[in-house]
């Protein structure tokens, strides 16, 4: 990680994280640092996920945080801060064990895994079926609905003209 400073504030991170191609289970020992808490952060590649669901076991010897963040967008990697306590990532968890799951969107390219902490650990990354979510509509069947609501208006309209 290559900390940013100007003019005696702290202005920016560029943060360095491991790429994973495809979910796999990870073993690894987390330390402190001379700056601060011990980080570890996992770009995944998301592409062959879309739609399912992408659930994470994490077990420690010591009490650690994992936190997951949506990395598609340029706003969702500003939001990519595994330190800060304005968390805006999918998902959070603290403990020696920790369990959770989210689902990938339709559009994802690329989901960000952080652990911060220390101690020897081990990740499960699990693939499951998704299901169906409002939020998953795309813009293209947005505009294929908006489109039959003008033809069914236009329908309306052509036969109120004709009857009356």
């Amino acid at each position: 990680m290559i900390m940013i400073e100007g003019e005696n504030y702290f202005d920016g991170v560029l943060l360095v994280g491991e790429y994973l191609n495809e979910p796999r289970n990870i073993s690894f020992e987390l330390k402190r640092r001379e700056f601060g808490e011990g980080l570890r952060t996992f770009i995944i590649n998301a592409t062959s996920l879309r739609g399912q669901r992408l659930g994470v076991s994490l077990d420690s010897d010591k009490q650690v945080e994992l936190r997951a963040y949506y990395f598609t967008l340029n706003n969702e990697k500003e939001n990519l801060d595994p330190l800060s306590t304005n968390f805006k990532g999918v998902f959070k968890g603290r403990g020696r064990t920790i369990k959770g799951e989210f689902g990938i969107r339709s559009y994802e390219d690329f989901v960000a895994i952080a652990v911060v902490g220390e101690g020897n650990i081990t990740i499960h990354f699990k693939v499951s079926r998704g299901r169906p979510e409002v939020s998953e509509l795309t813009s293209k069947e947005i505009y294929l609905l908006i489109l039959g609501l003008v033809v069914l208006l236009a329908v309306v309209i052509y036969l109120e003209k004709k009857i009356g």
